[in-house]
């Protein structure tokens, strides 16, 4: 074999190893929906959209496009199709197509009603700000308060178990895993992570366990926690979570918060939206640990 033959082989090897590496479609869905917002980059839009059997109840949505051009022309409000592709990590529409010539007037809202359930309450929290006490229970029932961390650093992040999208709740729970294992030689002893659902009619502590054991959540280091609607809406809202309940109580949709909070209770970072990573929530405790003494 001659050495252009040889290089062409395993040119077509590379490119046929490199094929068997692109994620696959784990699911493809043809949906009826309303525009409600475009972003600025054109690259995400949020939709009113239909129940999607089996994957995901009627709800209002952002979801990500393939490219910016597929969005030239539309405006909110107007009544689309549009194809979801959905992979093991990300989900995005590949197609989009109008189903009426005149869009109805609804505006810029960001989900399904004029605001979130919490909207009177929803709080900035800054560094050094205090962090509500609360009163909820973990995955095995027992009851857990903020306060009973004092003394060690605690992430927080929030969720709801029902939440399709990859680049949602999974994503945090998939960012907290990694940073667990970022964190493993202070993981418990130093520090403790806290997820808090904001569905807790559904998100009972069996519900939890069911899905925290997915992300190897150790209820010595990892607590999922739910409780009563109010308690739950008190701290969601402090660490600006908004929420979307419908009238038979499922969530429509609902915003991305994560946090720090020190060994004495207090703010020390919050992260907002997908803006961070296991590595960045990492780095910052590692951080925290070096400042205040063990």
């Amino acid at each position: 074999m001659t050495n252009g033959w040889k290089l062409s082989v395993f040119g077509l090897m590379a490119l046929f190893a490199y094929g068997c590496q692109v994620a696959k479609p784990t699911a493809v869905y043809t949906v009826k929906g309303t525009i409600r917002e475009i972003s600025a980059d054109r690259r995400t839009v949020t939709l009113q959209h239909e129940e999607i059997p089996g994957y995901m109840s009627a709800m209002t949505m952002p979801f990500p496009v393939k490219s910016p051009g597929l969005l030239d022309g539309f405006v909110p409000g107007e009544e689309v199709r549009f194809r979801l592709v959905v992979f093991p990590r990300d989900a995005t529409i590949d197609q989009i197509i109008a189903i009426r010539t005149s869009p109805k007037p609804v505006g810029n809202k960001p989900a399904a009603s004029d605001a979130p359930d919490n909207q009177s309450e929803l709080h900035l929290p800054q560094s050094g700000e205090s962090a509500p006490n609360f009163d909820l229970v973990n995955q095995d029932g027992r009851a857990v308060r903020l306060s009973d961390y004092k003394g060690k650093i605690v992430a927080l992040n929030f969720i709801y178990t029902r939440c399709p999208l990859p680049t949602y709740c999974p994503r945090l729970m998939e960012e907290f895993d990694a940073a667990q294992k970022l964190l493993k030689d202070v993981i418990g002893r130093d520090v403790v992570f806290l997820t808090i659902t904001f569905d807790p009619r559904f998100d009972t502590p069996a519900v939890l366990k069911q899905y925290g054991s997915r992300y190897q959540a150790d209820d010595t280091s990892w607590q999922l926690l739910s409780g009563e609607p109010e308690e739950i809406r008190k701290v969601a809202s402090f660490f600006n979570v908004a929420y979307w309940t419908s009238p038979q109580g499922t969530i429509e949709s609902h915003t991305l918060s994560a946090a720090v909070v020190d060994r004495m209770g207090k703010v020390a970072r919050f992260y907002s939206g997908q803006r961070w990573s296991a590595s960045d929530l990492a780095r910052d405790v590692r951080a925290l640990l070096r400042e205040e003494p063990g």
